[in-house]
């Protein structure tokens, strides 16, 4: 979660319920009561807004689409003062792809694509110092990118 311009922002709601996942048995059908959770922690649900494209949430926060994993699938870019931060969602599932990005997970619906929209977003991250957020690497962290030829190094991991 964030907080931004007062208000909380959740990222990244996990897995989320009722989805038809026959590969995933734990997570077939999956019916948690995360939002009765996020209420009981204090955060309250604005209204479902839908975009196309692109869309701000408010001054330091935009979301871009990012094609190729599936549909809908989008980045959360973070610009606050000096501060740079992109979260990658499904974009990433596996460290090794921020070293190499053309590897796809077997749940990206078009691995073409998204390779390379996790090209462009590394590139940009590598160009302007965002630090990069993942949401599916294990443990907490964030990862400083940087060019090495044509390919991605790990500057340093963030904790």
């Amino acid at each position: 979660m964030l907080r931004s311009e007062g208000r909380v922002i959740l990222v990244d709601t996990g897995v989320g319920n009722d989805r038809d996942r026959p590969q995933i048995p734990l997570f077939d059908h999956l019916a948690t009561p995360f939002l009765d959770r996020l209420a009981a922690a204090g955060v309250r649900r604005e209204g479902a807004v839908l975009w196309e494209g692109g869309h701000r949430i408010d001054r330091n926060l935009t979301l871009e689409p990012a094609p190729g994993h599936t549909p809908g699938s989008s980045v959360l870019r973070l610009a606050s003062g000096t501060d740079r931060a992109v979260f990658v969602g499904d974009l990433l599932h596996s460290p090794v792809q921020l070293l190499e990005p053309e590897h796809s997970s077997c749940f990206c619906e078009d691995p073409r694509q998204a390779a390379a929209t996790r090209r462009a977003v590394l590139e940009r991250a590598a160009d302007t110092g965002e630090l990069v957020v993942p949401a599916h690497f294990a443990g907490p962290g964030a990862a400083e990118i940087r060019r090495d030829g044509g390919r991605f190094a790990i500057r340093h991991w963030a904790g």
